[in-house]
């Protein structure tokens, strides 16, 4: 009977050991997502990272890995074991790969064997974890595809804001260099006349062909189409400059593009046409078009034939582009 009694003792304490490693087996394997204030949170026994969307970060504690800083001598870690760290969401890149590496013969690693992960910012940080769970690293990497395109989305938004700042620092400078052209045409032809007296028609033309010969000098092309508005003080309303390989100079509203009309926008509007133009910005991400009004006050018959004109140049380059 002791026999038995102990027999019966090993059993149940292979058993318990059983369900034991059961359930340190399940818990290493389990993961959860959760929705928390202001972002996602995923949870793995070994590591957590939880996404902060208003101060756009990632907030990453984990058990074991290895942190290197950007600048540490050799790319030696400056920190292992525990890790707690923050990356900023932009330029945040995520690998996810299998830690065990194929043997000759052997073919590709095991879809269960471990997997590592490394996480690295835009400044040069990374932080590298190895050998985690299979199913654990395959529930991360769903969980950074959905984190993912927060992150383009931000990554975007980003890069247009970043965009019009240069386009609206360009447009005060050309705007200031414009406004000091100007005035100096003005002083050279108001110089030898009483200060009370008014520009004549003649001299606002006089500006404005000075204004239309910087603008051609700073193009490089002289078009055989064009067309202008002075206002009574000389300054340029509007100016259209085309050639027949569809190279354009438009002005308007104090900006100046000299571009081409390849993927142009040619509208009529409010008694005139928008002509969108493509900039040095513009990307296939950035997809956003320059708008001139021109032609305003022109009759009906020049504004469309200048539509058709810079609708068949503008065909023929998207045409030629495609080919």
């Amino acid at each position: 009977m002791p026999g038995a009694m102990g027999i019966a003792l090993i059993v149940l304490l292979a058993i318990a050991l059983g369900l034991v490693v059961a359930d340190l087996y399940r818990r290493a394997r389990r993961t959860r997502i959760l929705q928390v204030p202001g972002g996602l949170r995923f949870e793995a026994q070994r590591f957590s990272v939880q996404v902060q969307r208003s101060q756009q970060e990632l907030q990453v504690h984990c058990r074991r890995g290895v942190l290197t800083l950007p600048g540490s001598a050799g790319a030696e870690p400056v920190q292992s074991g525990a890790v707690a760290h923050t990356f900023a969401a932009v330029g945040l890149s995520v690998e996810v790969r299998s830690g065990t590496p194929a043997t000759a013969g052997a073919g590709q690693p095991g879809r269960n064997g471990p997997y590592d992960i490394t996480l690295r910012g835009a400044d040069g940080t990374s932080l590298h974890m190895a050998r985690v769970n299979a199913s654990v690293a395959a529930s991360f990497k769903l969980f950074y595809l959905q984190v993912r395109h927060w992150i383009d989305k931000l990554e975007q938004r980003l890069e247009r804001e970043r965009i019009e700042r240069l386009r609206l620092e360009e447009e005060a400078a050309q705007a200031l260099q414009h406004a000091e052209l100007v005035a100096g045409l003005q002083a050279e032809l108001l110089a030898a006349r009483p200060a009370d007296q008014a520009l004549s028609a003649a001299d606002c033309e006089a500006l404005a062909a000075a204004q239309i010969a910087s603008w051609r000098q700073a193009a490089g092309f002289q078009g055989q189409h064009s067309a202008h508005q002075v206002d009574g003080n000389g300054h340029m309303v509007w100016f259209v400059d085309l050639l027949a390989d569809g190279r354009i100079t438009l002005h308007a509203e104090q900006r100046t593009l000299h571009g081409s009309l390849r993927g142009a926008s040619v509208v009529a509007k409010n008694g005139g046409l928008e002509v969108g133009l493509r900039d040095a910005h513009w990307t296939e991400e950035a997809p956003e078009l320059r708008a001139f009004q021109i032609l305003k006050g022109r009759s009906a018959e020049e504004r469309r034939a200048w539509k058709e004109r810079l609708e068949i140049l503008r065909n023929r380059l998207d045409q030629e582009a495609l080919a």
